[in-house]
């Protein structure tokens, strides 16, 4: 946590409140993810928040992000999957969308077909 919050205020010393908004907002996502998910809503609150008060006030708000992210639990599961799921797609591996998973609505081939088990 001291550690974060010395490197956050090295980037605002420097005038830098994009880079760390950023790198929050990707911690928020990439980091804590699915362990707890409001972690997101928050820090985009604090970013926010921080860009509209701009230099010096913005370290209060972007503090508290720091902290929060710095002390909350963690999960890159979310971020693995896609990553896993992108590499499959590079790679070649798609393979063809379920019937029932297709818009029936755009090509009118079998319309009657397309959709018909979607439940949801």
């Amino acid at each position: 946590e001291n550690a974060a919050v010395y490197y956050a205020a090295r980037l605002l010393e420097a005038g830098d409140i994009i880079s760390l908004s950023r790198r929050l907002l990707v911690i928020a996502a990439e980091d804590i993810g699915l362990a707890y998910p409001m972690a997101i809503p928050i820090v985009k609150a604090c970013v926010d928040s921080a860009l509209q008060l701009g230099l010096p006030e913005a370290r209060i708000p972007l503090g508290d992000a720091v902290v929060l992210l710095a002390t909350a639990p963690k999960s890159n599961s979310g971020y693995n999957a896609i990553n896993a799921a992108i590499a499959d797609v590079q790679n070649g591996l798609t393979g063809d969308f379920p019937r029932h998973l297709q818009n029936k609505h755009c090509d009118g081939e079998d319309a009657e077909i397309k959709g018909q088990h979607y439940l949801y």
